[in-house]
């Protein structure tokens, strides 16, 4: 499921926990959950399980009080709990839940330790390249230039382009701003089908 700005994958993977326990010692919907926001360090999830809580309470379904808060639980999420309130298994399903959210809490830190070298030489390389464009190139091209003499083709080519580049140079943290933001706002946006 795709959490709320607030609410991580594993705390949403705790309460799933914590409430298939309370509910399989028998212990009443209203009470469980009131019990669980209580001792929630989360100040955003606690506030979101006391609303649900005050909605069961007023008479609605569990499906239907948590469906108020897309951000927390994803529209897979919520069919679910409905299906474990129609065949009575919620303990069982909470606890899939769980499980579920457990394995996609390991598997973004698997790949936050996979990606964070590659991001590392990447930020490394950029810091190369902008060292040697805005300093080393254009000492050298200044150099050369004193002496006046005839470059190979293919060194002119590089002075070139390096002086393009300065030249330039907010148009292309322009175009990285842009790529980076589209980066993050197709990162952040949800899939519909993920729990």
């Amino acid at each position: 499921m795709p959490p709320g700005r607030n609410v991580k994958l594993s705390e949403l993977s705790v309460f799933c926990r914590q409430l298939s326990i309370c509910i399989n010692s028998g212990i009443n919907l209203v009470e469980a959950l009131s019990s669980i926001a209580e001792d929630m360090e989360n100040s955003s999830f606690k506030k979101v399980l006391l609303q649900v809580n005050d909605d069961i309470a007023q008479g609605q379904s569990f499906s239907q009080a948590i469906a108020k808060h897309k951000k927390v639980f994803s529209p897979l999420f919520v069919a679910l709990i409905r299906s474990a309130e129609e065949s009575g298994g919620m303990h069982k399903v909470l606890q899939y839940l769980s499980l579920h959210l457990e394995k996609n809490v390991k598997l973004e830190q698997k790949i936050r330790s996979i990606t964070a070298y590659p991001i590392f030489i990447t930020v490394f390389f950029m810091i190369v390249v902008l060292i040697a464009t805005f300093f080393i190139i254009p000492r050298f091209e200044a150099l050369f230039g004193e002496y006046g003499a005839l470059l190979p083709y293919l060194t002119r080519v590089v002075f070139s382009l390096n002086r393009f580049f300065i030249n330039n140079i907010h148009w292309f943290i322009l175009a990285a701003i842009a790529a980076v933001a589209s980066v993050i706002i197709y990162g952040r946006t949800p899939p519909e089908d993920t729990i």
